[in-house]
């Protein structure tokens, strides 16, 4: 029993996060498409290239969100309304991620 803490997600977490084949270091595709080991830093630029590039490309509506607690997109979602002129949002707060997280911040913080 979980004690109305963890859903199935949260409780299977561990599973993942210990796996011997856990990725730990950022993977990119060099020029043949071909995926290769990453510094942060390369990986963070490269980011922040392709999403200047998609907003110059296709406008403020053409980029969403990954995963987070309801305050970062509170957040989020000023910065892109007022910074990026965009309404669109994908703000994955379910159910099953909303606790993952929270229980996991408890765990570790």
């Amino acid at each position: 029993m979980n004690r109305g803490r963890l859903g199935p997600k949260g409780e299977n977490q561990w599973y993942a996060n210990n796996s011997p084949d856990r990725l730990l270091t950022p993977m990119i595709r060099d020029s043949s498409g071909k995926l290769v080991p990453a510094t942060w830093d390369e990986a963070m630029n490269l980011m922040v290239k392709k999403a200047t590039d998609s907003l110059k490309q296709r406008g403020s509506n053409s980029d969403s969100t990954g995963q987070g607690l309801l305050e970062d997109y509170y957040t989020i979602a000023k910065f892109r309304r007022a910074g990026l002129q965009t309404h669109l949002l994908d703000a994955n707060t379910r159910l099953c991620t909303a606790t993952t997280e929270f229980c996991l911040l408890q765990s570790f913080c």
